[in-house]
């Protein structure tokens, strides 16, 4: 290669002053030589010259070039590609940031240089070589309008005395990547942001430029210079104008200015000193709103960014919040749900789609353990292997959608390695005319959990829905709740509701809820072994099919009668004028889980499967104490039950005797009372499901006591009944005897023929 030299300084010219180096000499210097130093250089005249001299660190330099650049399109083309377009597009971006600091809450801060108060003596050489031009004519300008800018803490531009704003020579390898759009395309360099801002960034950029041209108009002008130096501001103005105009939207609204709160006090910086007032922010503005949530936002940095995609804008344009685009979201800002970086959201919250999602995907065996729930895309698969999943989805999905709308938008695919649970979350879109947005998690098969213990039981009482019906339960049962150990089953699943407004679940081996609805859904918890976790954790939910919907029958009253007796007790009902018959009891179970030969078993401790045939419709009046520490209040089927069993299988009996008690009629004492008070509102709650599956609009109760009774007796049955049913009629069992077999079979009269 031959020898090339390559000047590391620009040339002196021949009146320098400057001392000449000595080889390994070093020499004092006062401030003459710095001041000879600059008035020696051979800068030349044009701007090919002005762009080559970087070397030697001047104030001055840069803003000047700037405006050279920035100007003097032509010969900045001539001799340097591409500087004019680079120049103006650093120049619109800072003039953009000063319009929306507010509008998109910019962390801009502004420091004055005062020169002319600093006696240094480099403040003493800046001053002697300060540029004479500007915009006021007044060479001053140069010493106490100047501020240095900075964005997020980094030194970006200073102002400027003839161009307003001057980006810093080395702002590029300050920021190191870190600009984003809509004020940089590439991350390093500040571009032209007309195309990355909002529809209403657009239009509040044209509001505040409008201004701004005005301001420079009335500016005093001083000498022709200052007059072609405006001319040509005031041009490069409109020409932003104007481009802005097209990219303007017809989106209604009007703006505010409020102070930038940069104390931009002097001199020509005070034309920067407004800023765009930010509108309210309001949820409705939002693309990623939630569309089944009022106040909830979708967001974290990948998905914002994708969801541009999809709706075919740039990320800058995508509205997360009021000044806030997809493009500004990092995972720093998402520390706070109420908060994206130092914006508070207000009454509004965000999610990130994992939330949404179990950290760990279940099944258990074998296909089809859910005879009832609802049947998801791609589960088949699953089923094919023998295997049932337990969605794997958190609760709050199930507060904000229904099971139905879950179901449809839930999916699952898989490949040899992996799950993929996907749900397409309703989003505000851009215009807000709604769109799904499909968002994926991926559950290693390695890393499943696999529930091969026998499938608990579980099931609901009653099976229909009905307006006005509140009473339901859940019953829940696993293999560890025939031991007396007391252990939790482990590596096995438990139920629960969803619901906040229901009663909070249980985590016990054996249990009955009170549910004041049909569930939407079941929330499953895992209990892992040892060695898996320490502590249970929900691992997803089942979705409920609803039952039958029962509509009342206007024309349909229901007369129920209740023979509550010492050794079994009988129900009759008749519907309006019709023959009374006995109401045979049904189980009407909503079978949860495909528990096999242990759901035969429920009589045990709850509603049986299959109930007991007797003839005559009648059953023993015996209580099954469950909760032993229940004495205030004995809640029926919950701290206790009817024990619904054919009297012949008396060898059950003897395994609960402990606990049940058939002397209820005939209580005496407070806490037998409360038992035969479970007693009656368990058959009388039962009684009256039928009733509603039935379609009976009203019932009319009715119940027989017998003449024995003392007065306090009479009184207390009276009230115990009273408080389960309400209204009721009462009939000493003599009389109701006698209107039986005297009026009811319709034979009047056949007392005639002699009685017992």
């Amino acid at each position: 290669m031959a020898n090339q030299f390559f000047p590391m300084l620009p040339k002196v010219n021949d009146a320098a002053k400057v001392l000449r180096d000595e080889a390994g000499v070093w020499k004092s210097t006062d401030i003459n030589f710095l001041r000879s130093l600059a008035d020696g250089l051979d800068s030349g005249d044009s701007i090919r010259d002005m762009g080559s001299i970087d070397s030697i660190p001047d104030m001055w330099a840069r803003p000047l070039l700037f405006r050279l650049a920035l100007f003097d399109a032509e010969p900045t083309k001539q001799f340097v590609t591409g500087l004019h377009e680079k120049v103006r597009g650093e120049w619109r971006a800072l003039l953009a940031m000063f319009a929306l600091k507010n509008f998109k809450q910019l962390d801009l801060k502004a420091r004055q240089v005062n020169l002319l108060e600093d006696r240094s003596d480099l403040a003493t050489i800046l001053k002697s070589l300060a540029p004479t031009e500007s915009l006021s004519g007044d060479k001053s300008a140069w010493l106490t309008d100047i501020y240095v800018i900075t964005l997020d803490g980094r030194p970006l531009a200073t102002t400027s005395p003839t161009t307003l704003v001057t980006c810093a020579a080395d702002y590029e390898e300050i920021f190191a990547g870190k600009l984003s759009a809509p004020w940089s395309t590439n991350r390093r360099t500040l571009t032209d942001p007309i195309k990355f801002l909002s529809a209403a960034e657009v239009n509040a950029l044209k509001f505040w430029l409008e201004n701004l041209y005005g301001k420079v108009q009335r500016l005093e002008k001083i000498g022709a210079r200052a007059k072609e130096l405006s001319n040509a501001l005031l041009k490069a103005l409109a020409d932003y104008q104007r481009d802005v105009a097209q990219a303007q939207t017809n989106a209604a609204g009007t703006f505010d200015f409020v102070p930038s709160n940069l104390n931009l006090h002097a001199g020509l910086a005070r034309l920067l000193d407004e800023t765009v007032k930010g509108r309210e922010a309001r949820v409705e503005d939002s693309a990623v709103r939630l569309l089944a949530a009022k106040n909830l936002l979708l967001v974290d940095p990948e998905s914002v960014r994708d969801f541009a995609r999809l709706e075919g804008v740039n990320a800058s344009q995508l509205v997360v919040w009021q000044g806030i685009s997809a493009n500004d979201i990092t995972a720093e800002k998402l520390s706070d749900r109420t908060k994206i970086g130092r914006v508070n959201l207000g009454n509004v919250q965000f999610r990130k789609p994992e939330d949404f999602f179990c950290e760990r995907m279940a099944v258990t065996e074998p296909a089809n353990a859910f005879p009832n729930a609802l049947k998801i895309r791609g589960a088949d698969n699953l089923l094919a292997t023998d295997l049932t999943p337990i969605l794997p989805v958190k609760r709050e999905l199930l507060e904000l959608f229904t099971a139905e709308e879950i179901s449809a938008r839930l999916s699952i695919t898989d490949d040899e390695e992996n799950f993929y649970v996907h749900f397409d979350f309703p989003l505000s879109g851009v215009d807000n005319r709604g769109v799904d947005f499909r968002r994926t998690k991926t559950y290693p098969k390695r890393e499943l959990i696999y529930i091969d213990r026998e499938v608990p039981v579980a099931e609901l009482w009653p099976n229909f829905r009905r307006e006005g019906w509140t009473n339901y339960f859940l019953y829940y049962e696993n293999f560890q709740a025939q031991s007396d150990d007391g252990r939790l089953a482990e590596d096995i699943f438990f139920v629960g509701t969803s619901d906040k407004r229901q009663a909070t679940s249980v985590l016990a081996n054996r249990f009955t809820q009170k549910l004041d609805a049909f569930p939407d859904a079941l929330i499953c918890t895992y209990n892992p072994p040892p060695h898996v976790a320490r502590q249970p954790f929900e691992i997803g939910a089942i979705l409920l099919a609803k039952p039958k919907l029962v509509e009342a029958d206007i024309s349909l009253t229901r007369k129920i009668s209740v023979d509550f007796g010492t050794s079994s007790t009988m129900i009759f009902f008749a519907d309006n004028d019709g023959q009374p018959q006995p109401l045979k009891l049904s189980p009407q179970l909503y079978k949860v889980t495909e528990s096999g030969g242990a759901r035969a078993q429920t009589f045990r401790h709850f509603i049986p499967s299959q109930m007991p045939e007797r003839a005559d419709g009648s059953f023993l009046s015996v209580f099954h104490l469950l909760n032993t520490a229940a004495v205030k209040e004995i809640r029926p089927l919950v701290d206790g039950h009817v024990f619904l069993l054919s009297s012949e299988n008396t060898r059950v009996f003897e395994k609960f005797a402990a606990h049940i008690d058939a002397n209820l009629k005939w209580a005496d004492d407070d806490f037998q009372r409360r038992k035969t008070a479970a007693y009656i509102a368990q058959i009388c709650l039962q009684a009256a499901a039928q009733a509603q599956a039935d379609g009976a609009s009203q019932v009319e109760w009715n119940f027989s006591y017998p003449t024995a009774f003392s007065q306090a007796q009479k009184t207390s049955f009276m009230q115990i009944c009273r408080e389960v049913v309400g209204n009721a009629t009462f009939w000493a069992e003599s009389k109701a005897a006698a209107y039986h077999f005297n009026t009811l079979d319709g034979k009047a009269g056949n007392f005639a023929q002699g009685a017992i």
